[in-house]
């Protein structure tokens, strides 16, 4: 909360040591805007005056107006701006006309009227029967029964929290009327499967501010149908006791959407959802809740959010590992969400609606299925949204996205995930295939091209052979369930492949160390599993010393001489193809240095690091192989720089050095193996 306090003489408007004995509204008003620039700004004035000490909101901080009777008028200078951004709170002293200045992120709880709007909303139809309209099904996609119909196994939490009467704005109400009939009449949802919390809920009290002035009670039936959507107040209390009794309720692949229509705001490092009667709902609460129902139960979570700052729930779920979370947000952590123009939604839920229903409210259709494939993914609404959102294209809203890795590559929808076939790309002889993601209830029937035959068959999973062919052939998974089915297909190649086959780091290009540990990992290795790469590694007497599968492999060898490093990728039709290393494996080697007091030489020894140096004399403890010794200063600049061969026992000559500390740099196959210092004092060592 930013509060700022500052006290102004109204020159012109006082005389000189008098003081007024009352200023009535009209004159505290022009006090306030003769000081305040008010261009672009709505402009609000309490509709009763001020006692002192008066309690204006309750929540992180309690704002309680100044000590004396005052007037209250506020600047927005953000009218299309969901809360909390910064507001203007002006005091006027009703006794001596002084102002002091407040910063505060929301409205009161307070009867205000709007002396000033910066936007002129236009005119239209009694409201009910408005957006009831708007919403009803004869604006939805036509569109034949799916298996996905009245699953048992689709649930959605709409949340508006509203804050308080005046922040309440129909905007929202309108945002959770356009989902809610898009989840009935579009995705066919149960409605005993919604929850809608709204502002207070079903108390007949006035909770929502109208667009075009006054207030209302939120009517509780969002599709014009004659019953009560609304089920409950969006408080705190009532937020988390949903989610508790999704605890229970839900259960492994159940899909869960949550749709927030509000305002927001940032207290320290942690996003907000705001709730009815100034109540917050932090985002690492919120996790708390689903990421219990996604990692532990196995639900598949799906969140739009339209509130400003949402940007930080996003960032906060992607920073924790959920493996079944979707998410994205009209905004960053840092930035403010916004209204249409109009007032009568919010900017990016209205698009990214519009997406999912295929129409927006005004009956003009929206195609936002970038592949054609008959979907409409999360992904795929986000991208329509940001397109489209007015604000993003003037650098106000940065929408976000964000899903976990474990769930990139499939089709997150309002119907949850639609169902994939997986199984290998290429069909050798035979192989099996399986449908991911099945529907409850539902049942496979598997057919393929001419060309491959269904041998076998249970459940969600079929073995299919190849009729002696090359070229392509497809695989159908027919899924049934209540009475309508769909299809899905998979291409899969019966064309002879030779396997590729790459080793990284090159074997060849390494020196084989004796206790040196080496990780190679396998490429290009099309339509190859784990099992399909086998290694192999044997010594000199071709006795296999070691073995593995997979396409990372590591080995250290404990013996000297020839090794034999067979990698084979058996992953493709015909004979398999191979690799074979053969490399010598040499001693781990140690450097030992001998100083020399008289001829400013210094002797180098390089033997096997097992080998003491009381034994080094023996040829055979010697290393033998290339290397390079470079010889640095103290500030790490190297000074010569000389390569050997076969020479593990060196003079190295120091004579023409200063006096100071030096570095010797010992380097075998670019990788320094040692670093020895050296102090010359007075042309010794």
């Amino acid at each position: 909360m930013k509060i700022r306090i500052i006290f102004i003489l109204l020159l012109g408007l006082i005389c000189e040591n008098k003081l007024f004995a009352h200023i009535n509204r009209d004159l505290a008003l022009q006090i306030a805007i003769s000081k305040v620039d008010t261009t672009g700004s709505d402009v609000y004035i309490t509709e009763n005056l001020l006692p002192s000490h008066s309690i204006l909101l309750e929540f992180e901080d309690t704002i309680i107006s100044p000590p004396y009777d005052s007037w209250l008028i506020i600047t927005d200078k953000q009218p299309l701006a969901n809360f909390g951004h910064d507001l203007t709170y002006l005091f006027v002293n009703i006794q001596t006309g002084e102002i002091e200045d407040l910063v505060v992120q929301f409205l009161p709880s307070l009867t205000l009227n709007k002396i000033h709007s910066h936007y002129t909303y236009y005119q239209e139809e009694n409201f009910n029967e408005k957006f009831i309209k708007n919403n009803n099904s004869n604006i939805l996609v036509n569109r034949s029964t799916t298996i996905w119909d009245y699953s048992d196994n689709n649930y959605a939490l709409i949340i508006n929290g509203g804050w308080n009467l005046e922040s309440n704005h129909q905007r929202y109400w309108n945002n959770c009327s356009f989902i809610y009939n898009t989840l009935v009449n579009n995705y066919k949802y149960k409605k005993t499967n919604i929850k809608v919390l709204c502002s207070d809920g079903l108390d007949p009290a006035e909770d929502m501010h109208l667009r075009l002035g006054g207030y209302c009670s939120s009517p509780l039936d969002m599709d014009g149908d004659g019953y009560n959507d609304i089920t409950s107040a969006a408080t705190f209390s009532n937020v988390i006791s949903a989610f508790c009794e999704y605890d229970t309720l839900l259960h492994r692949n159940d899909n869960l959407f949550i749709f927030v229509a509000d305002h927001g705001n940032l207290i320290g490092d942690h996003s907000n959802i705001c709730l009815w009667n100034t109540n917050l709902l932090v985002d690492s609460t919120f996790y708390s809740r689903i990421g219990y129902l996604a990692n532990s139960i196995g639900v598949n979570v799906n969140i739009v959010m339209g509130q400003c700052n949402s940007g930080g729930f996003v960032d906060y779920i992607s920073q924790r590992y959920s493996s079944r979370i979707t998410i994205s947000s009209a905004c960053r952590k840092d930035e403010s969400s916004y209204s249409r123009v109009l007032n009568d939604y919010d900017e990016y839920l209205y698009y990214w609606i519009s997406a999912m229903n295929g129409y927006n409210p005004y009956d003009s259709e929206v195609d936002a299925d970038d592949n054609n494939d008959g979907f409409i993914t999360m992904k795929e609404a986000y991208n329509y949204a940001t397109n489209n959102d007015t604000y993003v294209g003037l650098g106000w809203e940065h929408p976000q996205y964000y899903n976990s890795p474990s769930i990139e590559y499939r089709k997150t929808t309002l119907y949850g995930t639609v169902p994939i076939i997986t199984g290998p790309s290429l069909i050798c002889d035979s192989a099996v295939y399986y449908v991911d993601y099945l529907p409850d209830g539902s049942y496979v029937t598997w057919t393929s091209s001419s060309n491959l035959s269904v041998v076998s068959s249970s459940g969600d999973n079929a073995t299919i052979v190849r009729n002696n062919v090359e070229g392509s052939g497809t695989i159908f998974a027919t899924i049934n369930r209540a009475g309508a089915s769909y299809q899905l297909s998979y291409s899969v190649s019966l064309t002879e492949i030779t396997p590729t086959l790459t080793v990284s780091p090159d074997p060849n290009s390494l020196q084989w160390q004796r206790g040196s540990t080496r990780t190679f990992d396998v490429g290009n290795c099309e339509h190859a599993s784990d099992s399909d790469i086998v290694w192999t590694v044997k010594n000199s007497s071709l006795t296999t010393v070691a073995s593995g599968t997979g396409k990372h492999f590591t080995y250290t060898p404990n013996f000297l001489g020839m090794l034999r490093l067979r990698v084979t990728n058996n992953a493709s039709c015909g004979t398999p193809n191979n690799i074979l290393y053969t490399k010598n494996v040499v001693m781990r080697p140690k450097v030992d240095l001998i100083p020399s007091n008289s001829n400013g030489n210094i002797e180098s020894l390089i033997h096997d690091e097992s080998e003491s140096l009381n034994n080094s004399s023996n040829d055979s403890s010697y290393y033998y192989g290339e290397y390079t010794i470079n010889i640095l200063d103290n500030k790490g600049f190297t000074i010569t720089s000389k390569s050997y061969y076969n020479e593990p026992h060196i003079n190295i000559p120091l004579n023409k050095l200063n006096q100071g500390i030096y570095y010797i740099q010992y380097i075998i196959d670019e990788e320094i193996i040692d670093t020895k210092t050296i102090k010359i004092n007075n042309k010794t060592l």
